[in-house]
């Protein structure tokens, strides 16, 4: 875990690599006190693109959709 001021990083990468050098990636981020939270975003040379940041029940509610969905 990387801390910068008061705000700490957890990397958990989930990397996927296109063509175009784009890298998606999941981490899981806590900014101060606020309660961790995860992010999903496209990288590209360093900058972040777009990407989506869900707590940790909007995060469960996806899970379960996906697991119902990918079941079939």
């Amino acid at each position: 875990m990387k801390y910068k001021g008061d705000k700490k990083m957890e990397y958990r990468k989930i990397r996927s690599i296109c063509k175009l050098g784009n890298n998606k990636e999941l981490n899981i981020m806590q900014w101060g006190h606020y309660a961790p939270s995860y992010d999903i975003r496209k990288w590209y040379e360093g900058k972040p693109g777009k990407g989506i940041t869900l707590y940790e029940e909007e995060a469960r509610q996806l899970l379960k959709y996906l697991k119902e969905d990918l079941s079939e």
